[in-house]
């Protein structure tokens, strides 16, 4: 199975158990970055997206951490690597990085890349209405602080990390106006 499809089945598995869980409070669940990319190479991880309308309950934190450890044992390597943030619609129309409704509130600091490879169609719909509707275009100058970042970043994981770090360093080696063409 390739990349790819293996991106659609994980992602149809995980919207279903999304609308089970969420319900109404689901608008949108978006999968961007790599995965995304229909000329990119295998991925490491599903970089991903929840729109919700409310706050998350102690209850539904608890049902989607089941719900990603089914898809990391259903899916084994890719299905444990889904990677992202649960946030709230309001935050997902701003320019401010939000801040995730799980995970100790992590907060989206690429925020401005994520939302210009949307704005660039670079995403997969899970579930919800077409995300250039809801995520606001990001300026030069917010790609750039973002971009400045993610440099940091590898300067101080390249140890740790650094497939991750290697990988994530190669958008700069193509122009950036055929992947943020707003830009």
């Amino acid at each position: 199975m390739t990349t790819a499809q293996q991106v659609a089945v994980i992602g149809e598995a995980f919207a279903e158990g999304l609308r089970r869980i969420l319900g109404g409070k689901l608008h949108g669940a978006y999968v961007y970055g790599a995965a995304a990319f229909p000329d990119a190479l295998p991925t490491g991880d599903i970089d991903f997206h929840v729109i919700l309308t409310g706050e998350l309950t102690d209850h539904e934190r608890t049902q989607l951490e089941q719900l990603h450890q089914a898809l990391a044992r259903e899916f084994p390597a890719l299905g444990g690597e889904l990677d992202g943030y649960y946030i709230l619609l309001a935050d997902a129309r701003g320019v401010s990085p939000p801040k995730s409704q799980m995970w100790a509130r992590a907060t989206d600091n690429s925020w401005a890349l994520h939302r210009a490879h949307i704005r660039a169609g670079r995403h997969i719909v899970l579930h919800g209405p077409d995300p250039r509707g809801v995520y606001p275009a990001a300026t030069w100058s917010e790609i750039e602080r973002a971009l400045h970042g993610e440099v940091e970043y590898v300067e101080k994981h390249l140890q740790d990390y650094p497939d991750y770090c290697i990988l994530n360093l190669l958008p700069g080696a193509v122009n950036i106006e055929q992947v943020y063409p707003a830009a």
